[in-house]
Parts: C-alpha cells; structure tokens; sequence
C-alpha cells in the first residue's frame, strides 16, 4: 500500500486475510409510566422498531443509543441497564450484527416528542403486545426478550447464528442462552 492511500475500513489479519465485520445497533426499551411502549415508524419500513440506531465507531453501544433516541424523538434518556444482546446472522438485505437493547427510567405519560424530520414517519406510544405484533419481524424476539428481562432482572443473548443451526436441525424445540449476569456477563444457562 502506498503511504499516500488510505487503509479501507475492512480490518485485515496478520496473515493478510480479512476480518469478519459486524454492524452494530442499539436502541432502549422507552416506557411511560403507563407502560406503553415508544415505537418508531419510518418512510421506508413497514413495520415499527424501538428508537434506536447505528453505532458509530469508537462509539459505546449505551451512548449511541442515547443519542440516537435524542435525534429520533427528542427525548433525553440515560440508558441504565442492558436488557438484551444479539447477533444476527448473515441474510440476502444485510450482513450480519449485533444488536443492543438497553432500558431508561419511565418517562411521563405527557412527554414531549419531536419527530427527527426524513427519517421518523410517526412516534406512536403501544402497549407491549401491540408494539410486539407491529414490530419489525427479525427484531420481534429481541423486543420480547426486553420485556422479559425487565421482569426477571436478566440480561439475554440471543444467537441468531445458533438458532438457526437449531431451526435446521429438526427440532421443534430450541434452547436459548438466557440469564446472562447484568453485572459480570460470566454465568449463563442453557434452557429449553
């Protein structure tokens, strides 16, 4: 490589051969203290998503997903806990990613929102099994594995990679990777 040419942003090994990239998403599970949901509805999608976005690099999955609340709705929210963490596998309109869903305080039932002009369609408040059915469909388990670990207090992986295996296998039944500790990441479960 000529000192005059910029490196490109694919990282490559000692041996020269190329490193695996991941895109890298956050968003936080914002609630009312009704319990409803804010979900976000786009130009260009169908379905719904939490607020949430890209992780820029050298940029913390918690703050990324702040800010991308902030530029979406206009609400400032400081991400407390992670609720979930999941990598997703490779498919015909992506690459593959990991995805961040963190929680936040209940806002009040009366908060101000202000829609991000060209990318957010609508901010609509659901109840959780609303928010759920209209979500995007390969985020749908990630939203249902926030809503449950903010009841059991747990963190949860989930393996796209390794439920697919599963899925291929035969089985009806999968386990999941669940129970994550919130506070050292060390100790986790396999259930059924």
């Amino acid at each position: 490589m000529c000192a005059s040419r910029k490196p490109d942003r694919a990282r490559v090994a000692h041996d020269g051969e190329m490193l695996p990239t991941h895109q890298i998403a956050a968003a936080v599970l914002v609630r009312n203290v009704r319990g409803d949901l804010l979900m976000v509805a786009s130009p260009y999608r169908r379905d719904l998503v939490l607020p949430g976005g890209i992780v820029e690099e050298d940029e913390p999955p918690a703050v990324a997903a702040a800010r991308e609340v902030h530029e979406e709705t206009g609400l400032l929210v400081s991400p407390t806990r992670l609720l979930v963490m999941e990598h997703l596998t490779r498919t015909s309109t992506g690459g593959s990613g990991l995805r961040f869903v963190f929680d936040t305080a209940p806002v009040p039932v009366d908060v101000s929102l202000v829609k991000q002009e060209g990318e957010v369609a609508e901010l609509l408040w659901l109840p959780p099994d609303q928010a759920v059915e209209r979500h995007v469909p390969r985020g749908r388990n990630r939203l249902q594995a926030a809503l449950a670990a903010l009841s059991d207090s747990k963190t949860t992986y989930l393996d796209g990679h390794f439920d697919a295996r599963w899925r291929r296998s035969g089985q009806r039944d999968y386990p999941s990777v669940r129970g994550l500790s919130a506070c050292s990441g060390s100790s986790r479960e396999l259930t059924r």
